[in-house]
């Protein structure tokens, strides 16, 4: 807001500032980024001007005073003429007339001055474009801005509406588009486009403020009227929108214009859950039994006269939250329970399985139960996808729950218990059963993967013993087949003896006869010489083999 009002500055005070130096200190004083810089620059030019002064009252010496005294008088006649600039009426002029630069300062010094003024960092402003936007900074700088605080007046009725879509319901997308078709029908302001939070007034009641949420997976319709008799859903707020979705919880806040609760209201409560808190230092008190009215809602009565408007209204929007969040951090416990039994019996079956594995022999018995293992393992993972999602969204949303109550910073008044105290004691329990039910999923799995690591680590081990024997047995045969092999080749040699004798005995019978020599006996010489030949021939064979 300084930077807005700031006075552009005069010609005729940083002209007098060459010549009076405290001239400068008056002209610079709302400048102070570029005071340095301009005090510099002022007295470069004092010095130049006096150097100025020194050339011609040099090039004017005669050897008398006569030509300083003449610059001296110049010099004070300058200064004099330049006072009478720079005051009006024995004021001084430090800002803004028609003797002022249109930007608020000299050329010469623009330069020194911040680029916000006049050029904006990414081209949005008057100026040209210095720099260039991350593709999610509009995103982030939005998301910071996402869901306003609504103001709420001294005394008015705030309701809330939470919707979780189930599985076949509108989505929050949906939601957010019939919203900008009711809005273009009724000539309301219209939703941007994925925004996060939408707020309207009911038409023809501006003291009627509507509040269209959007999250991730709920959606919210927050409505506020001054106090008074208002039906418990109104009209012409945009309920057709969300009619057809699973309403989660409904809150109704009493903004009352006391600094306490009255006695009258707290008998309103259930005694055996009323909790009774002063909050911001004991100026504000809050009551509520958290339990649901005859309408469905939860009611809440905040007396806030002391507190401003914003914390009046940011104190509202925390109450709506707590309520909002701690019903859905209990959105988890239904599907937890309902899984307990199953996945008790899939934990006594691992179990079990676990037991067996040292009866388990051979390969047959360890791949019957690796495949009945990995039935488990199955289970164990639908389990585990059906809570996954519910159970961790139910731990996120216990984490807001505790720190808006970390905000609240509420103290028990003595009529009634802590709004912390009691929403710890409901939803902590439930909170840490989800967490119970996490470690249980996580530990069976744990147990289901060792035991089907220890089944094929004795698979793998059964196996290399059955090769070992396998690889025995060959081994065995090997040289059987070897043994027989060279019983085979023994008699084969002894074979081929005989045929090879008998062939001698044909070839030389015709010689023999001839010579009339005993047949019988010229065959019993030849027939050793025949056995050795075959043996070594044979030899050469055999080795020949080998080595091929």
């Amino acid at each position: 807001m300084a930077e807005k009002n700031r006075k552009p500055l005069s010609r005729r005070s940083l002209f007098a500032s060459f010549l009076a130096p405290a001239s400068a200190v008056l002209a610079l004083e709302e400048r102070g980024k570029i005071a340095g810089v301009a005090a510099s620059c002022s007295a470069m030019m004092q010095m130049l001007m006096a150097t100025l002064a020194m050339t011609i009252a040099g090039m004017l010496f005669n050897g008398t005073a006569i030509p300083m005294l003449s610059v001296i008088v110049v010099c004070a006649d300058s200064s004099v003429g330049f006072a009478f600039l720079a005051t009006r009426g024995g004021q001084v002029v430090l800002a803004g007339d028609s003797n002022t630069w249109p930007s608020g300062i000299p050329p010469w010094l623009a330069p020194f001055e911040p680029r916000s003024n006049g050029c904006s960092l990414t081209g949005h402003g008057e100026g040209q474009a210095m720099l260039s936007d991350h593709p999610h900074r509009a995103a982030i700088r939005d998301e910071v801005h996402a869901r306003p605080v609504v103001m709420v007046p001294p005394s008015c009725q705030v309701r809330r509406l939470v919707f979780l879509p189930e599985p076949g319901e509108a989505s929050v997308s949906d939601v957010l588009a019939a919203l900008t078709e009711w809005c273009a029908g009724k000539g309301l302001s219209m939703p941007a486009a994925h925004t996060r939070q939408h707020s309207f007034k009911r038409a023809g009641d501006e003291r009627f403020s509507v509040t269209f949420e959007f999250h991730n997976e709920f959606v919210t319709l927050t409505w506020s009227a001054v106090s008074g008799e208002i039906p418990v859903l109104p009209d012409d707020i945009g309920l057709e929108i969300v009619g057809d979705l699973s309403l989660l919880t409904a809150i109704a806040i009493d903004v009352i214009d006391e600094t306490e609760v009255p006695p009258r209201v707290l008998e309103e409560f259930n005694p055996a859950s009323l909790c009774h808190v002063g909050i911001e230092n004991g100026t504000a008190e809050i009551a509520t039994d958290l339990v649901e009215d005859d309408d469905g809602f939860v009611h809440i009565d905040l007396a806030a006269a002391a507190l401003s408007p914003l914390r009046r209204s940011i104190l509202a929007r925390r109450l709506l939250e707590i309520e909002t969040y701690s019903k859905l951090a209990l959105i988890g416990l239904p599907p937890v329970r309902a899984v307990a039994g199953e996945l008790a019996a899939l934990e006594a079956e691992v179990s079990h399985m676990l037991n067996r594995l040292p009866e388990i022999d051979g390969v047959g018995e360890a791949d019957a139960a690796i495949a009945e293992l990995s039935s488990l393992a199955q289970r164990v993972a639908v389990i585990n996808d059906r809570l996954n999602y519910r159970v961790a969204a139910s731990q996120a949303y216990g984490e807001i729950v505790s720190d808006r109550l970390k905000n609240l910073g509420d103290r028990a008044t003595g009529t009634g218990s802590n709004i912390s105290v009691y929403l710890e004691n409901r939803v902590g329990p439930a909170l840490r059963t989800l967490a119970a039910t996490e470690k249980r999923l996580q530990s069976a799995t744990r147990r289901i993967e060792r035991a089907a690591m220890m089944l094929n680590a004795r698979n793998g081990l059964d196996l290399e013993i059955q090769n070992s024997e396998i690889l025995g047995t060959i081994s065995k045969t090997a040289r059987s087949q070897f043994r027989l092999q060279q019983t085979v080749e023994g008699l084969s040699v002894i074979a081929i003896t005989y045929y090879l004798v008998g062939i001698l005995g044909y070839a030389f019978a015709g010689p023999i006869h001839a010579l009339h020599w005993d047949k019988e006996w010229v065959m019993a010489a030849v027939t050793p010489a025949a056995f050795v030949a075959v043996f070594i021939a044979s030899r050469f064979l055999w080795r020949g083999h080998g080595k091929s």
